[in-house]
């Protein structure tokens, strides 16, 4: 293919590359995997990872208020790497397997932990403390079972309480085989009670104000976390000095990515309206949007003369931006320097407001994401009588 046919071919392509001005005049790479364009080892390893499973009970049994060797048992439990006689044979090993207890079934996860009689008491007297069903199937079912259930704290001493059963179910068989020492059940149950009080006085959850938290916290001696009172923020919006104008800015997405619209609203020292924006893009997310919107006010104010500029928003992490705690999205990235050139010769502040006052640009910001019409956006002016 010649040098000469390429705009042919690729009319749209040669359009495209020849509209792209770079702000500094330099190339760079960009990892566009990641949202600032750096590769790092995370962002590698989450792009070539073949694991589309969601671990959810990862986060739940690998907690810092559970002491690691317990929660390990849990963890090989649920990956089958427990020396169990079954996963010995699988491996190769040669042995003949029964049960320590009941010197009869084959020695394996779900009889040991789940299904013996001895295991079968300790869940029910686990369901009856809390009033609950527990999925007894597998053991990574019962750890999930433990979500979504009771108040923060009484969710959390349930799980301690599951991943410290598993240990004393394991402790009690290893006692029995290795040592022929029977623990009784009453044993075993004062022994969960004691390590599920260590770890759960450790907890920073909160529990529900109400007699139910309180009787199953009380059995455990754990001392209970309510939630502390509200702290009330008075949110005002506040008009900028005289020869100053402000510009409120946001954006709106519906979904992570999803259809997002952005807008601006510029006011005098008088709180009286001057300009606004609002427009839609395709599907964005939260960040892109409001960086967006914040660079297109900049570059408006700086048309129009408006060189005393206090940007006011409601997103965290564009304040973080600006004040170079943080890095742009790379798509962004060209926009984001030839912005940077405005600010140089502008005088401007920006500050973070709550969305309670952000009302009206978040409105607008709303209606720009509800169009879903790519155009290029809405304009209004104030027209004085």
């Amino acid at each position: 293919m010649g040098y000469g046919s390429f705009d042919k071919l690729f009319p749209d392509v040669a359009l495209s590359i020849a509209k792209t001005t770079r702000s500094n005049g330099l190339d760079k790479l960009v990892w566009k995997h990641a949202e600032d364009g750096m590769l790092s080892l995370k962002a590698a390893y989450s792009l070539v990872s073949k694991s589309s499973n969601n671990l959810i009970w990862c986060k739940q049994v690998w907690s810092q208020v559970i002491p690691p060797s317990n929660t390990f048992i849990t963890w090989r439990i649920i990956h089958g790497k427990m020396p169990l006689d079954k996963n010995l044979q699988r491996r190769g090993c040669v042995l003949a397997s029964r049960c320590s207890i009941f010197k009869q079934v084959i020695e394996d996860t779900n009889h040991i932990f789940l299904n013996y009689n001895f295991s079968i008491n300790l869940w029910n007297w686990l369901m009856w403390i809390f009033s609950i069903k527990l999925n007894l199937n597998f053991i990574k079912d019962l750890v999930l079972s433990c979500r979504n259930q009771f108040s923060r704290q009484l969710q959390e001493v349930l799980l301690i309480c599951v991943v410290h059963k598993i240990s004393t179910i394991w402790f009690c068989k290893s006692q029995n085989r290795f040592q022929d020492i029977g623990v009784s059940l009453n044993l075993a149950i004062s022994r969960i009670k004691r390590d599920t009080s260590l770890s759960g006085n450790y907890s920073l959850a909160s529990a529900s104000p109400t007699i139910k938290d309180l009787s199953i916290l009380k059995q455990f001696k754990i001392t209970v976390n309510y939630n502390k009172a509200p702290k009330i923020t008075k949110v005002t919006w506040m008009p900028p000095s005289l020869g100053w104008v402000k510009v409120n800015i946001d954006g709106a997405t519906f979904g992570y990515p999803g259809h997002v619209g952005g807008d601006g609203i510029f006011r005098d020292h008088n709180g009286v309206f001057l300009h606004g924006f609002g427009f839609y893009l395709n599907n964005q997310n939260a960040l892109y949007i409001e960086l967006h919107s914040t660079i297109k006010a900049i570059k408006m104010a700086y048309k129009k003369g408006w060189l005393n500029l206090w940007l006011e928003v409601d997103s965290i992490l564009v304040l973080q931006i600006f004040k170079g705690n943080s890095k742009p999205p790379w798509k962004l990235l060209n926009d984001w320097h030839r912005c940077k050139k405005f600010l140089d010769s502008m005088n401007y502040k920006i500050t973070h407001i709550y969305r309670e006052g952000n009302i009206c640009a978040d409105k607008l910001a709303s209606f720009g994401a509800k169009s879903r019409t790519i155009a290029p956006g809405i304009e209004i002016t104030h027209i004085h009588s």
